[in-house]
């Protein structure tokens, strides 16, 4: 049995069954992390407040640098769901001013 590291992928050059495990074990190490939770929120201020660098925290914590400095830039707004919806093509108050023009009939009709 040989395993060869090509490109970053684990490639099995005799046995399909242990090219599976490992590309499942490969994968399973991939992936996203839950947010961090209201402890680790509390102990991540906590430490930074205390003067502790960010790279120690992510040590203490086993949290990437990445998700503690998100955390540590805003962190009232940290894991909060991003609008889904498409901006509105009209502001409310241009919506007003249009349906105002349409009840006063100042609108031109389509030409047919």
């Amino acid at each position: 049995m040989k395993l060869v590291i090509t490109k970053g992928y684990w490639v099995a050059k005799t046995n399909r069954k242990l090219f599976d495990i490992c590309i499942s074990l490969l994968l399973e190490s991939m992936g996203r992390r839950k947010p961090l939770s209201l402890i680790e929120r509390s102990k991540v201020l906590a430490l930074h407040e205390a003067g502790v660098s960010k790279i120690e925290i992510t040590r203490r914590l086993h949290r990437s640098d990445h998700c503690i400095r998100n955390f540590l830039r805003v962190p009232g707004n940290y894991a909060k769901p991003k609008s889904q919806s498409r901006p509105r093509a009209l502001s409310t108050r241009d919506r007003q001013h249009h349906n105002l023009c349409k009840q006063q009939g100042l609108l031109r009709q389509k030409q047919e």
